[in-house]
């Protein structure tokens, strides 16, 4: 059903556009006036009040993954922040967030169970993971959704692999600034764990031999 998409889309990526996108990419990720932050206008604005442009404290990469540096924050704007964060979500819990029955989560385990039966009978392998937050937004989610008796139970009841941060040693501290995205080294950090997990379990090869294929 996706031939034809795959074909219009080697189609229209010739050598030539993926050339000239790799060369703008290229430009965009080291020229600082590329940067959305230094548009003329907002250039201008600073300059009319006197002060420099506020470094931003993200950054896209090529591959459309996000870093975040969030010590470049100043005190004031990381409370800022996270103060909307938790007001967000705790909207968000207060307006969508609906008690579940024992009875009915484990019928709904079984049907995702079910799902992942048949993706592995293809070879394939499920692993579900939970991130790590922290913090206020780490006790409104346990407000919300206890993880004794939703994760947990999730965990015991499936065949799909389950890693949660907190059941390691080397994870279970991490802090996240605003509540629920880790600080750059962290994210390296908590990355590098991760693979070497699904490596011991056999999910993933080995990274020397991954990096020879």
């Amino acid at each position: 059903a996706q031939e034809d998409y795959v074909r219009h889309a080697r189609k229209v990526w010739s050598t030539a556009r993926r050339v000239d996108r790799a060369l703008r990419t290229m430009v965009q990720e080291r020229l600082v006036m590329m940067s959305p932050d230094l548009t003329p206008r907002l250039l201008f604005s600073s300059l009319l009040h006197q002060k420099w442009p506020k470094r931003s404290y993200i950054r896209m990469r090529a591959d459309r993954s996000i870093i975040a540096r969030y010590d470049w924050l100043t005190p004031a704007e990381l409370v800022n922040m996270t103060d909307s964060l938790y007001q967000r979500t705790d909207r968000l819990f207060e307006q969508t967030a609906r008690p579940v029955s024992d009875a009915k989560w484990r019928s709904r385990i079984e049907g995702f169970d079910s799902l992942v039966a048949r993706i592995e009978k293809h070879g394939g392998r499920v692993v579900i993971i939970r991130f790590p937050s922290s913090g206020a937004l780490r006790e409104l989610e346990e407000r919300y959704y206890p993880r004794r008796k939703y994760w947990d139970v999730l965990a015991r009841s499936t065949r799909a692999d389950a890693i949660h941060f907190e059941n390691f040693r080397s994870t279970a501290g991490l802090l996240c600034p605003e509540g629920s995205h880790l600080n750059r080294a962290d994210s390296v950090r908590f990355t590098d764990f991760l693979a070497d997990e699904l490596v011991r379990r056999g999910i993933l090869e080995p990274r020397s031999e991954h990096r020879e294929h």
